[in-house]
């Protein structure tokens, strides 16, 4: 006994409709999963440790050690959006990450492993409206708890000041801390050469009040001068290097 046509065919449509509709479900599953896993589960450690992704972080502290300092890519975003909300109160939306990267794509770097995992970064803008007095601003810093302690934000930190620099001819550098953030303050001192131009009353969300702190760029400004004088010299060198070959 044949099936007519219009049977088969509803059938089969059928069939496609469900397939299709148990195809949707799961790819929303599947985003709705990664998106819970990447905005919320992993800032707990312990959900890290029993999914395994703990152990590997720890593991790969020493890779860092052959990993590098490099400017960040549009491609980053994502990652140092999550490595900000893992590490950090303060987060932004993905457009304030967007505005920094097409405002400014030569001031913000990011630290990767030898596996080319970013375990840091530095987000970095020039102030507007300075013209005669050009200044940046260190927006956020972070670095993963399994690799702190091993010179990655100071590495960062520097980075983003030699491209101030180097790019805009920046005479300092600003950035805000807590009060109660003594290692931030610490490295922020110590390490770097900042000190406290003044304290902001209830400048974050929480009320909590900010150190306002500069770094003072003179250092970059005579390193960029002695290279570019050794550049020079080299170029002279080798103008008369050519000389003297072109007569020999």
């Amino acid at each position: 006994m044949e099936i007519p046509m219009e049977i088969s065919m509803e059938i089969f449509l059928t069939a496609f409709s469900v397939v299709f509709s148990l195809l949707i479900v799961f790819l929303l599953v599947v985003i709705g999963w990664y998106l819970v896993w990447t905005f919320f589960l992993s800032r707990f450690r312990f959900v890290r440790e029993l999914t395994g992704n703990g152990m590997s972080e720890s593991s790969s502290v020493n890779d860092l050690r052959n990993g590098r300092a490099r400017m960040k890519k549009l491609q980053d975003l994502l990652n140092i959006q999550h490595c900000n909300l893992q590490c950090l109160p303060e987060n932004y939306q993905m457009k304030y990450y967007l505005y920094h990267a097409l405002s400014w794509p030569q001031l913000s770097y990011v630290a990767e492993d030898e596996k080319g995992r970013i375990v840091g970064y530095v987000l970095a803008k020039m102030e507007e409206d300075c013209e005669d007095n050009p200044h940046g601003h260190i927006t956020s810093l972070a670095v993963k708890r399994s690799h702190r302690r091993l010179g990655i934000a100071q590495k960062l930190m520097n980075q983003a000041s030699r491209a101030m620099v180097e790019c805009f001819g920046a005479k300092y550098v600003s950035l805000h801390v807590r009060r109660s953030n003594r290692a931030a303050l610490n490295l922020y001192t110590s390490s770097l050469q900042f000190e406290v131009s003044e304290v902001e009353p209830k400048y974050y969300a929480d009320g909590e009040d900010a150190y306002a702190m500069k770094r003072d760029l003179t250092s970059f400004h005579h390193e960029k001068a002695l290279r570019d004088r050794a550049h020079k010299e080299g170029n002279v060198h080798t103008h008369l290097g050519r000389c003297c070959g072109d007569h020999s």
